[in-house]
């Protein structure tokens, strides 16, 4: 008698899950975001960041879309790369959206690697 409570608690449980499973609504992202170049500006700690982004020819909300995140080296600059290195044309032929962060260097960071990191991987997690 006991398994049998057991097997039919189970069973319940399970039909109490996929029911509210079922139930949940979709989230709607408040924009769509197209093809295209995009600039972004996010605050993550009192501090501003900025991003930039590009969404490759053929993209499809519908369909997962790997992300590359392009980090510039230690004198570079977002800008620069996302201009120079050929990012956007692959991102294009291969289907996969690139994001380029603008670290700031100003503040003394210019030898800072470690902090510069940080920044950029806070910067991620805010995304």
């Amino acid at each position: 008698m006991a398994q049998l409570s057991k097997k039919l608690f189970g069973l319940l449980l399970i039909a109490v899950v996929l029911f509210c499973s079922g139930c949940a609504e979709k989230r709607q992202t408040e924009t769509t975001l197209g093809p295209g170049d995009y600039s972004f500006t996010i605050e993550h700690q009192g501090i501003e960041r900025f991003y930039l982004m590009h969404v490759p020819e053929g993209y499809d909300e519908n369909n997962p879309t790997p992300l590359v995140f392009a980090f510039h080296g230690r004198l570079g600059n977002g800008r620069y790369m996302k201009e120079n290195y050929n990012f956007l044309e692959e991102s294009n032929k291969k289907g996969f959206i690139v994001v380029f962060p603008v670290i700031d260097l100003h503040r003394g960071m210019l030898g800072n690697a470690v902090h510069m990191l940080s920044k950029a991987t806070a910067m991620m997690l805010d995304l």
